[in-house]
């Protein structure tokens, strides 16, 4: 039975889990494509912040909402119904008065300092979409609680395939109402996808649970206080993870302009999409990582380091292959490449390449239970980020703000690292090996060859996306193929297939 289990989860769950990442990658890259050409990169900029205020709010919900799927599993592997309903009832309880209360503070300060920041004519915009996401978001974090719950059971593919099917209507409804009704149009399709998200989660998650009262809901405070007892420190990991972004795009608002903001946001989510294929598949082993700490072998040190190999390749070669894609992927989205958008995208690639780095140790810290490593990073890296971005933003404007948010995620992410290898007596050279520093040096010498390029020669289309192939894989091919943590990879896989 658990290996019919296994195989199911891996079957499904985990290439379900991808594929929609793949979907909302490509969808989100196809809605910009829409903005763009018909309200312009400004407007982009602009609703690009408008999220960032909204998504502010999920401060007070992201670590109840997490504490969903720990306590959903928990109850229904032990067949307790009545405690299962007890927590998706009380969490989703939570999560609505939070949400509410904190997104309608929020909408407070924003309308009482509005003119502090924005120009009468973005503030007209601001007033006409504002109330779909509005409606939006406190939607989206209801619908956060079933998709929770639906983990919790273990049916993460239907998780995923409600995940998908949302963001394809939000592709089409883009698509229908964006070029008669501008920003409103983006907005009502986002209320859209938040809606049909509700409704399936909710309609899969009472057909697992058919006593699940999903109206008329119950508070249980000893419900409560177990899911707070568990959740508070996601809660406030969230809370310095979720400042980063707003803060962020503000500055560059600041200190550059809207257009800094959109070219911010596409070369961002390019790279961050795939960030998530990778992170993606790292999350499906907290359990495994739960149950090695809890039998106390050796067998969790080894589990570490191969992780880590494996991430430290496949963020090499992921994140690379998308940067080098970049002048295709910019056109795609009826833009040029220019020295701002060479200058993002470099910095942005720097950030996220450390910021992977450093998963493994915070998927890790999270199935030992050890979060006050994660803490101190997310902590490290809100408080770095805002003194750098100001810093630099003085002097550089926008590209300033970007090289600071660069910046911390580089130091916060090299301390959590840190942290993990002196905690669990890991020495340095066992787990980055000079195949490996030299591996990262080479990268960072495309980066500059590639930036030099894009920024300085004048060459046409077909020979810039030439070279931002060729010379990034050339540079770092021999290094890959002499690296260790490739050579374990590739031995491993071998043994596999003898098996």
């Amino acid at each position: 039975m658990l290996n019919s289990k296994s195989t199911k989860f891996f079957k499904y769950n985990i290439p379900l889990a991808l594929l929609e990442h793949i979907v909302s990658a490509i969808s989100i890259f196809i809605v910009y494509r829409f903005v763009i050409r018909n309200l312009g990169v400004d407007l982009l900029g602009l609703w690009s912040i408008i999220i960032a205020i909204t998504s502010i709010s999920s401060f007070g919900t992201s670590g109840f909402s997490s504490s969903a799927i720990k306590f959903v599993a928990k109850y229904y592997t032990k067949n307790s119904k009545n405690k299962v309903i007890s927590v998706i009832e009380t969490t989703l309880l939570t999560v609505l008065i939070l949400s509410f209360t904190l997104l309608l503070i929020i909408s407070i300060i924003l309308f009482l300092f509005k003119n502090e920041f924005f120009f009468e004519e973005e503030i007209e915009v601001i007033i006409s979409v504002y109330p779909f996401i509005f409606l939006s978001t406190i939607i989206s974090f209801i619908s956060s609680v079933f998709l929770s719950s639906l983990d919790g059971f273990k049916l993460i593919y239907i998780r995923s395939s409600i995940g998908i099917i949302s963001k394809i209507f939000f592709l089409i409804f883009t698509a229908l109402l964006i070029n008669n009704y501008a920003l409103m149009g983006l907005a009502i399709a986002l209320l859209i996808q938040n809606i049909i998200s509700l409704i399936l989660g909710g309609y899969f998650l009472k057909k697992q649970l058919h006593s699940l009262n999903l109206i008329f809901i119950r508070f249980n405070k000893t419900t409560f206080k177990e899911i707070f007892n568990y959740g508070y420190q996601f809660q406030i990991i969230s809370i310095f993870q979720m400042l980063v972004d707003p803060l962020t795009k503000f500055l560059l608002k600041s200190y550059g302009d809207l257009t800094s903001v959109g070219y911010y946001e596409i070369i961002y989510k390019f790279l961050f999409h795939a960030r998530q294929l990778i992170v993606v598949g790292i999350n499906t082993i907290v359990p495994t990582i739960a149950s090695l700490y809890e039998l106390k072998g050796n067998n969790l040190r080894e589990k570490f380091i191969k992780t880590q190999n494996i991430i430290f390749i496949f963020s090499t070669i992921i994140l690379t292959l998308v940067f080098s894609l970049l002048p295709i992927l910019i056109l795609l989205v009826d833009l040029e490449m220019n020295e701002n958008i060479s200058t993002f995208s470099t910095l942005i690639f720097i950030g996220l390449f450390f910021n992977l780095i450093s998963v493994s140790s915070y998927i890790f810290n999270v199935g030992i239970g050890r979060l006050k490593m994660n803490l101190i990073s997310m902590i490290i890296m809100a408080f770095s980020n805002l003194l750098f971005s100001l810093l630099f933003g003085t002097f550089f404007a926008g590209k300033g703000v970007v090289f600071g948010w660069m910046l911390a995620q580089v130091i916060s992410n090299v301390i959590l690292f840190s942290m993990f290898l002196k905690a669990e007596k890991i020495p340095v050279n066992e787990i980055l090996s000079k195949s490996d520093i030299m591996l990262m040096l080479t990268i960072m010498f495309s980066l500059v060859c590639l930036y030099y390029i894009n920024t300085k020669m004048n060459y046409s289309f077909l020979t810039i996306c030439f070279l931002n192939f060729i010379i990034p894989f050339s540079l770092i091919i021999f290094q890959l193929f002499n690296n260790n943590s490739l050579k374990i990879i590739l031995h491993s896989i071998n043994q596999k297939l003898k098996f």
